[in-house]
């Protein structure tokens, strides 16, 4: 009875060699490999004839949970070398570790993954060789070409000691006692070769031997619901850690390339990609560049003791000679991360070159979930099917189509994105993207078909949601849309509560303006009975909030604006409001915005002879610079279309602001701008004409003033440069 334990990077090349190399030379009776037991009764499916990358997608969903969990495998990742071998060999092979619903693998994405408990020792052994991190520390170690006992070895004495630099979590010591029972009983019945990640190495070999009896029984999902796993495509973009995935190896077609070609051979092909990729997006890369970078790589290589270049060598060499300037950060591989934003063009290229596109493809004889081919059958029969060159689809609100769409989006499938809607008509613009398939194959998980795995994907987000009034009508809205008409009932009930309870203008002005676009649509009683809701418990809290205090908001502005649109679609008695927003109006510390909006309420519902010089009284006592173009927003933000008509009270604006000092002028203009954004440009343009009009100026001059090329804001901003370049002078006594 023979047991090897092999610990492994996952997702290494060097470690897949290696483990390709023991089950040729051992061929064991069973090849044990970390992965989910539950999927053993269907390993063989991992032998159809997939391109990788795939993964294995396990999701386990109750009533109040939904978890979900991927295995993910490339070519050069141990585990399915360890799978591919041992069935081109005709050994018998099958996975060990707990399922992924069970606790351990809790909110965990990801199965094959770093964890942080090796960072002392990592840290340790930078520190000690120069490096800068985990992956430059690997390939210095074990990606260099090296016979496969010594990489044995190599690899042995590392984990040995991450091991006892480390501390073991209670998951891992849960999932190592059943490994380590899953090996016990595969020795019972032969040889066995069990590959695992390194730091579970050391505890397996020391735990397998002193287990007896029958391995415990295959845990069972806790709660009633649907769970299982389905191999999904999977694509090197998800696996990159420059794009967040914190597993294995960055750079996976780099790796990919090494695994192919060899450590000898990789470094030129990777450097061909980059020049190429470089010249193919414009970058200013020449020939003499190319041959420092090359020259720069070697000298690292030897420098560093290297016998082949590494990925880092060269990167790092092609960074020291094509990047011309200063950097205000570390070079992005030196840190396992998402590239920055502000990170160097041609950093991000090079690493791009690297990273590579290409996805994984499933074997047309793969058992799929019964939501695909649902779901690609609805699309046919409706002329939906996505295509790569991408078409606009005009659908009826409410209709089949719109239907499907709206829970496709819900799902969400990437590719079918609404870009508007007008007159009961919606303008969807749908395209084949390449992960289109296996977000299919995940929204499986959900249901059978469509309907109930869209409503399964509603009830996720509203037990994931805050409670707040805005984010459940934003589900109310997805479940309209989509037809869903179970959820609605329970969403109806949550969102009256919270209604009812929201203290934020802001919050129910976002709630109220969906109620709104929804009642547009779909014209429904419970609709209405929402925005009656709203209307009162806005009254309440504009009521409440009298007195002094910060400057309101323009999102409270927005809710002022769908309080009058209600009020004017639905029939609602508006004389509440009225009363309201006269004492409102007269508040002289009430922000100005406030005051501003509930003057545009009495000029959309109770225009009295009295009402212009009321504005303009108000207009005067919010004639401060930092607060007239907060009063004008809240006043045009409601009644634009009331307000634009009455010279009067454009006269008074003007009349205002010409009695400003130019520094006053600045301190107003930002608002000002904001306040007039309101208008579109033909009305800003009839504003200002009959300004100008009014003041004399030429049609000459009036044509240059509206139809001017410069950004008015940098014809500011230049100004007040100008202006303290003037003090400046007069203090030196330069002007």
């Amino acid at each position: 009875m023979t047991v090897s334990v092999v610990g492994v990077r996952h997702h290494s090349p060097a470690c897949a060699g290696l483990v390709r190399h023991l089950i040729e030379k051992q061929q064991p009776h069973t090849v044990l490999i970390e992965g989910p037991a539950d999927f053993n009764p269907r390993i063989g499916e991992l032998g159809l004839g997939h391109q990788p990358p795939l993964a294995i997608f396990s999701y386990h969903q109750t009533e109040n949970l939904y978890s979900r969990t991927f295995t993910p495998f490339c070519s050069y990742s141990p585990e399915w070398v360890a799978i591919s071998t041992a069935f081109q060999t005709g050994l018998e092979c099958r996975f060990m570790d707990l399922p992924s619903w069970t606790r351990p693998f809790d909110k965990v994405e990801n199965r094959y993954h770093d964890e942080d408990r090796s960072r002392e020792y990592v840290t340790h052994l930078c520190r000690k060789l120069n490096m800068t991190g985990m992956d430059e520390l690997w390939d210095h170690l074990f990606e260099q070409p090296r016979a496969f006992y010594e990489l044995e070895q190599m690899l042995a004495t590392y984990f040995q000691n991450l091991r006892e630099c480390s501390v073991a979590s209670p998951s891992d010591l849960e999932r190592e006692r059943f490994m380590a029972a899953q090996i016990a009983e595969a020795a019972r019945q032969g040889s066995v070769l069990a590959v695992c990640g390194g730091f579970h190495k050391p505890a397996l070999e020391a735990l397998w031997p002193t287990l007896e009896g029958p391995p415990p029984e295959l845990p069972e999902p806790e709660g009633e619901g649907r769970f299982g796993s389905f191999l999904v495509p999977y694509s090197y973009s998800r696996l990159d850690s420059f794009t967040g995935y914190a597993a294995g190896m960055p750079s996976p077609l780099y790796y990919q390339i090494l695994w192919e070609e060899g450590p000898k051979a990789a470094h030129r092909r990777a450097f061909q990609l980059i020049a190429g990729r470089l010249r193919e997006r414009k970058l200013n890369v020449s020939a003499a560049d190319l041959i420092a970078s090359q020259a720069m790589t070697c000298g690292l290589q030897r420098l560093r003791g290297h016998e082949v270049p590494t990925r880092v060598d060269l990167l790092d060499g092609l960074a020291g000679t094509l990047i011309k300037h200063g950097l205000d950060r570390p070079l992005p591989w030196a840190r396992r991360a998402p590239l920055a934003a502000s990170t160097d063009p041609i950093l991000v290229e090079m690493l791009a070159a690297l990273a590579g596109q290409d996805e994984g493809c499933l074997a047309p004889t793969t058992p799929l979930p019964p939501l695909v081919s649902a779901v690609e059958a609805l699309l046919r029969s409706e002329g939906l099917y996505p295509a790569k060159k991408g078409k606009e689809v005009v659908v009826k609100v409410g209709s089949t189509r719109s239907y499907l769409l709206h829970r496709l989006h819900l799902l969400p499938i990437p590719g079918f994105s609404c870009e508007e809607e007008v007159l009961g008509k919606e303008t969807w613009f749908i395209k084949l993207l390449e992960p289109f398939f296996s977000a299919l194959v995940e929204a499986g998980a959900y249901g059978a078909t469509l309907p109930d795995a869209a409503l399964s994907r509603l009830e996720e987000l509203l037990e994931r949601s805050n409670g707040a009034a805005d984010q459940l009508a934003e589900l109310l809205e997805g479940a309209f849309r989509a037809g869903l008409t179970s959820l609605p009932e329970r969403l109806l009930g949550l969102l009256k509560r919270r209604l009812a309870a929201e203290r934020e203008l802001a919050v129910l002005g976002r709630a109220g303006q969906i109620f709104l676009s929804l009642w547009r649509s779909f014209q429904s009683e419970e609709l209405v009975n929402l925005l009656k809701q709203f209307v009162d418990q806005c009254l309440w809290l504009v009521e409440l909030q009298s007195g002094p205090r910060e400057r309101a908001r323009l999102d409270e502005i927005r809710a002022h604006k769908i309080l009058a649109d209600c009020y004017r679609l639905l029939g609602f008695d508006c004389q509440p409001l009225v009363d309201l927003m006269k004492r409102r109006v007269d508040e002289v510390e009430a922000p100005p915005a406030q005051r501003g909006s509930a003057l545009g309420l009495l000029w959309i519902f109770d225009p009295a002879p009295d009402l212009v010089s009321r504005s303009i009284s108000s207009l005067q006592q919010c004639s401060q610079p930092d607060r007239l173009g907060d009063f004008l927003a809240g006043l045009f933000g409601v009644a634009r279309d009331e307000v634009v008509s009455r010279d009067e009270i454009t006269s008074a604006v003007d009349e205002v602001v010409r009695g400003y000092s130019e520094s006053e002028f600045f301190v107003a203009l930002p608002a000002l701008r904001l306040a007039f954004s309101y208008f579109p440009p033909r009305e800003r343009e009839a504003i200002a004409r009959a300004l100008l009009k009014k003041i004399g100026a030429p049609e000459a001059r009036a044509w240059s003033l509206l139809r001017t090329a410069a950004n008015p804001l940098q014809v500011s901003a230049n100004r007040k440069l100008e202006e303290r370049v003037d003090l400046v002078l007069q203090r030196y006594g330069l002007s």
